[in-house]
């Protein structure tokens, strides 16, 4: 993998931009939420076109560290679902802070009161046994949820003659969900569920349209319009938690 440095117009500042090279007709450049910037081309592109075109974009490169940088201020302090499991820690769901109770229990068990989340263990010292846990409790408490929104969303496809489609969660990296058509099957992120729940709606009927037109094309964004006018706003405070 290539490596070579840009400087920004603004701050003057070095930064190093990774090429990928792969199998594709476009170059796309991306400044990833951790401040990485990335360029994709195709394999044969010159070295001497790459950095041009990188020179002309380095303005809209440094704004989009700085965006990245406000975002990662902004949610400094905001609870989300943590790596490390312990007591009295806060935790996001449906954008809601909860805060957690680990106990010593004759059996393990989750359930929540109120805005505390509690999580009885044989074990409470073994992080994986409290991990276990917990995310047994997000997954069921998720799925029902997810369930719920996209029931108040099928009409959406219903009536074209889609079916109902089965739900899963799976921890990834860099989406919110994706979908299988021919599988009749979405995925949502498991940390989706940390966000607000007008949010996870944006998540929901954004993959059940794909069921109708599998790409994003501009029938499939004036469909979701149609039916949701704020998507917009909504896809940016995801980004912005991201």
């Amino acid at each position: 993998m290539e490596t070579i440095k840009i400087s920004l117009p603004e701050s003057g500042r070095e930064i190093p931009v990774r090429i990928d090279r792969k199998r594709m007709k476009n170059c796309r450049l991306k400044v990833h939420g951790d401040g990485i910037v990335s360029c994709s081309v195709p394999g044969r592109t010159s070295m001497s076109w790459i950095l041009t075109f990188l020179k002309e974009k380095a303005g809209w490169v440094e704004k989009k560290l700085k965006e990245a940088e406000q975002r990662k201020e902004r949610f400094a302090d905001r609870p989300v679902c943590p790596q490390e499991l312990t007591d009295g820690a806060s935790v996001a769901f449906l954008g809601e802070s909860l805060t957690l109770r680990i106990e010593k229990g004759n059996k393990n068990r989750a359930f929540q009161e109120g805005n505390v989340l509690f999580l009885f263990c044989r074990e409470p010292e073994n992080p994986d046994q409290v991990r276990k846990i917990f995310d047994l409790w997000w997954r069921k408490r998720g799925l029902e949820f997810l369930y719920h929104r996209t029931d108040q969303w099928y009409f959406s496809v219903k009536k074209y003659g889609i079916p109902y489609p089965r739900l899963f969660l799976r921890k990834m990296k860099s989406l919110w969900g994706s979908c299988s058509v021919t599988r009749n099957k979405i995925t949502f992120n498991f940390y989706l569920l940390s966000q607000e729940a007008d949010c996870i709606d944006y998540v929901v009927l954004h993959e059940l349209i794909h069921f109708r037109y599998p790409n994003h094309s501009r029938e499939f964004y004036a469909y979701l319009e149609s039916l949701m006018p704020d998507w917009r706003e909504r896809k940016n405070r995801l980004n912005q938690s991201s």
